[in-house]
């Protein structure tokens, strides 16, 4: 493999990507070993291509955007679903205490569900950047303009993180805003 290859495959640093390609029906076609292979690469090779949302979104390097967006999404739907089986308990006879319960287990759903995306894309970015710190050789002690601070780190690795959160918190901000307008509007 190449070593600009191996570099930007350094970068893909994916987990739990579940591809699901469609199968390839063939329906009393004979064909030759040259025809069926290359309707069998173009069938796979479009396949393939949309599923390529799934790899990209699953991107350590990115924080995981996908898993980002799951979780938001399970807050967003605990925030609204617990208040209203308290509405609906209440309307059949029971106490109206129930929606305000509902009303708090939905905030907390929502808050514990948005930490754990945040904490959890954090740590998936923070690994993938020094992943793809070691790939791209930025990381061995004899590369030269490394600028050096302290015991032995650098300042590019605190610039990158930094970068890098500043990143995810505009991008989580963007979906919160998002969310909320989009329900609200």
């Amino acid at each position: 493999m190449p070593p600009f290859l191996q570099r930007f495959v350094s970068l893909l640093d994916v987990e739990d990507v579940h591809l699901r390609l469609n199968q390839l029906t063939l329906r009393w076609r004979l064909l030759g070993a040259q025809a069926l292979a290359q309707q069998l690469a173009r069938h796979y090779t479009w396949s393939l291509m949309q599923e390529l949302y799934k790899v990209i979104g699953s991107v350590n390097l990115l924080g995981d955007p996908l898993r980002v967006v799951q979780h938001v999404g399970a807050g967003v739907y605990a925030l609204i679903s617990q208040p209203a089986a308290g509405l609906l308990e209440s309307a059949q006879g029971g106490p109206w205490s129930r929606v305000l319960e509902g009303l708090a287990l939905g905030t907390q759903g929502l808050l514990l569900h948005c930490v754990y995306a945040v904490s959890n894309a954090t740590a998936k970015m923070s690994i993938g950047l020094r992943k793809a710190l070691a790939g791209l050789g930025l990381e061995g002690g004899d590369v030269q303009g490394r600028l050096r601070v302290g015991r032995g780190r650098w300042v590019g690795d605190a610039v990158m993180l930094c970068v890098a959160m500043c990143a995810f918190v505009c991008m989580v901000v963007c979906m919160v805003v998002y969310t909320c307008t989009c329900f609200y509007a």
